[in-house]
Order: structure tokens, then sequence, then C-alpha cells
């Protein structure tokens, strides 16, 4: 069997729209009542270069088109199936709200079922967390007199998130960005606020390459489009480029 065969039809989605050139495709989900505040996050995320799907229709609210009581109910399976294709259609999913209820609940787990990455605006919410893999991240810091291992979670394989220790951040944007992005080599990609920000990157650049293998692999990888690794980095995160002077490769 060929392994055009093998590829399953959301392999075969994930492939053209990279082909098209498509931008990252984010389905927002939530109580119907914060229909203000993803009609807000459409605006961030759109105004960040991805396109938004989310759900379109209050039938809590009066309207037409769902007047008659039927209808309504009718119409309730309907959007309830065309928002798991929309879910089937994103990239990552964006729950929106302090509250989940059953509705969201069984479509964050939907999503989750599919592999996509799901954010929140209020991650305490989140139904089910998944802890991510804990990894020792081990570099070499100036002043620590020597090696120094930092916890980090592993959100992508071969990629790290860590925090650096504030006596370690430089003055100014060090101080502001301490949330580093890291290759398992031990070489800092990129700086970040928060560390929401720092996994958000690592997810942005998954798919690029195998981060798993050897940094010098990855420097000579002819396959590896540079370009479209730092046009992710620059458009799609809040993170800066680091040329790190503290922070040394073990």
């Amino acid at each position: 069997m060929s392994n055009q065969q093998l590829r399953t039809p959301e392999q075969r989605l994930v492939t053209a729209k990279r082909d098209l050139g498509l931008p990252v495709v984010v389905a927002i989900c939530g109580s119907t009542r914060f229909m203000a505040q993803m009609a807000e996050a459409d605006r961030h995320e759109t105004a960040a270069g991805r396109i938004v799907v989310k759900p379109g229709c209050n039938l809590k609210e009066p309207h037409p088109l769902w007047a008659d009581p039927a209808r309504a109910e009718r119409l309730k399976d309907e959007l309830d199936e065309l928002h798991r294709a929309k879910l089937r259609l994103a990239d990552e999913v964006l729950v929106v709200g302090d509250y989940i209820g059953d509705s969201t609940r069984s479509e964050i787990r939907y999503a989750r079922t599919l592999g996509k990455p799901v954010r929140f605006t209020h991650p305490e919410v989140d139904p089910d967390p998944a802890p991510l893999p804990v990894a020792s991240y081990a570099m070499s810091l100036t002043g620590s007199g020597g090696t120094v291992a930092l916890p980090a979670v592993e959100p992508v394989p071969g990629l790290h998130v860590y925090e650096l220790p504030v006596e370690h951040c430089e003055e100014g944007d060090g101080v502001a960005n301490p949330w580093r992005l890291g290759h398992h080599s031990g070489k800092a990609l990129a700086a970040f606020p928060s560390q929401d920000d720092a996994l958000r990157a690592a997810r942005e650049v998954a798919d690029l390459t195998d981060w798993t293998r050897p940094a010098e692999d990855l420097r000579t990888d002819a396959d590896l489009d540079l370009e479209e690794y730092v046009d992710r980095m620059e458009t799609r995160t809040n993170g800066l480029f680091i040329t790190p002077q503290k922070e040394l490769a073990l």
C-alpha cells in the first residue's frame, strides 16, 4: 500500500492548505453568552493574520430565521454539526469566556480527538487539562558557576519552553520577555512575555521540520524553509528573535 493511500483526509487537508499558502485557521468556541467576546477575539485573531471561523447564530436572541420553535430545534442540531465541521477545518481552537457549558465541553473534547491544539482566554476553565511532557533543559549561564538544569515542558517533540531566571535576564526586553522557546540541543530560539506565548510559538512552527534532530542537521537542511520559519515567528507570535549571549548550548 502506498504512502498516499495511507494518508487520512485530515492529513491531505493539512497538506492542501500548506500548498495553497493559507494562513492558520482558528475556530472560536464558547457559550453564546460570550458572543461579544467572541467577536472581539475574532478581531484580534484576524488582525494577527489568521482566518477565523466561529458561531454565527445565537438562538437565544429573537430572529425570524428561528422564530418557529420546530425550525429552531432543527437548526440547533444543524448548527452543532456545522460547528464540528468548522473544527475539522481549523488548525487550532480558541475557547472564549470564563465558563464552559456542556456544548463547549463537547467541542473541546472533539477538537482534541482530532489532534487540534486548544487554547483558552481563561485557561483555568479547561475541563481536561493535559499536562505537557516535562523535560530538563540544561544550559550554561554566565555567572552560574557551571551547568544549570532549568525545568521545562516539551509542547512539540524537540522544542522546549522554559523560564529564564530573572538574574540572567538582560535589562529592557530581556526582563519583559523571560520565557524562552529553545531547541533540545540547548539553543534558545526566541523570547516571550509569557509561557502561553512561547507554547503557541512552538505549535506555530511544529510542522516545519523534525525538531528532534540535532541542531547541526537543521542548520544544513535545505528542505527547512527558513523564510517561512521567520515569517511565522514574526507575524503569528509575540516573540523576539534573540542572539543569546548568556545562554550557551552545551
